[in-house]
């Protein structure tokens, strides 16, 4: 039977062994998840600045597009455009086309490693 007199023992006597023992297995579990998913943060992290990036250069090239256009054209368009577009318009049209140009950022890099690891296997 187990007895917590004797488990405190092999800490007083072998204590350090003991927690050796322990403290490598946690080492060794810990290791194994963080080769097993860092590359996975990695390339998120790397998509989500990609996004954000590309969001706010978009964001500033529209802005500055209509705010030339907004001066260009008559005061009653301008008051029609903001009746019918919500005030939101330019940021979700920064994240839509910053997607888009992730997405197509993407999919050429894939295709090119693709294009590099058929040239290489052959």
């Amino acid at each position: 039977m187990f007895k917590l007199t004797s488990f405190l023992n092999i800490f007083r006597s072998g204590g350090a062994a003991v927690s050796g023992v322990l403290i490598y297995i946690a080492v060794q579990i810990a290791e194994f998840f963080l080769k097993r998913f860092s590359w996975r943060v990695a390339v998120t992290f790397l998509v989500l600045g990609l996004l954000a990036t590309t969001t706010t250069t978009f964001f500033g090239v529209l802005h500055t597009a209509l705010s030339g256009i907004a001066a260009a054209i008559p005061p009653y368009f301008q008051e029609g455009a903001n009746l019918i577009l919500p005030s939101n318009t330019l940021p979700c049209l920064a994240v839509f086309f910053g997607a888009r140009v992730t997405r197509y950022l993407h999919d050429w890099l894939m295709g090119a490693i693709t294009r590099i690891d058929d040239a290489i296997q052959r």
